[in-house]
């Protein structure tokens, strides 16, 4: 992960942040270190949606995880479980 830059750091960094706040403590708390690896990284956040080509919306993000990660909006769950369905993800 330590490669990433920029969005996909970003993205990636709210959606393990998502994951972990629906897990119990133990595990929860083991993704707390990547959590701050990924977080560390991150050099001036550009403000964009977690979907490439999602409109930006004006003003602040709608919740606070994506605030944290610079996104524009949270993460829409019909958006992902669509790309998470054959044959988009292989």
């Amino acid at each position: 992960m330590s490669a990433w830059r920029g969005r996909p750091r970003q993205r990636a960094g709210c959606l393990v942040d998502l994951l972990a706040g629906g897990m119990d403590d133990g595990p929860a708390r083991a993704w707390r270190p990547a959590l701050e690896h990924l977080a560390a990284g991150l050099v001036d956040p550009a403000f964009a949606p977690f979907f490439h080509g999602d409109p930006v919306p004006f003003g602040p993000c709608q919740d606070d995880v994506a605030r944290l990660w610079g996104l524009g909006r949270g993460l829409n769950v019909a958006r992902l479980r669509q790309a998470l369905e054959p044959p988009y993800l292989c």
